[in-house]
């Protein structure tokens, strides 16, 4: 194994040591290649799982959630997300290192658009609306 690849996984494994020590579980990406479009993640309930990119959307929050979502559950900031109806329910997705799941619908939410949920208004606004990339869990 190369050097580069032992201090990979040295890293990895201190990190995944810290997490454990605070409680504290991130998303964790160990990329495949510089190029490849998937990595293995380490995912919030600590399973190792492959992360396939979707390309860029355009990620914004709107104004009207009112807690319960069209899946049926209520909303959580740093966990719900809209996504068009091409999304199951259920669906994990990684956006700037943060795990959501696709738990409601919306009607300005099509195409290459999905919506965050924030506790308030304020923080909505501070996220604004941004262009990222989004990744999928397998």
């Amino acid at each position: 194994m190369s050097k580069a690849k032992k201090d990979t996984w040295k890293d990895l494994v201190i990190f995944l040591l810290e997490c454990a020590l605070f409680g504290v579980m991130l998303v964790y990406f160990v990329p495949v290649s510089a190029s490849a479009e998937s990595a293995y993640v380490f995912t919030e309930n600590g399973e190792a799982t492959n992360l396939r990119s979707l390309g860029t959307y355009t990620v914004t929050c709107g104004k009207w959630a009112n807690g319960i979502t069209a899946s049926g559950v209520y909303a959580k900031a740093n966990h719900t997300i809209a996504a068009p109806k091409s999304f199951k329910f259920g669906t994990r997705l990684v956006i700037n290192g943060q795990e959501y799941v696709v738990e409601d619908r919306g009607g300005a939410i099509k195409g290459k658009k999905l919506d965050i949920f924030f506790n308030t208004h304020k923080e909505a606004l501070k996220w604004g609306k941004k262009k990222v990339e989004v990744f999928i869990i397998e």
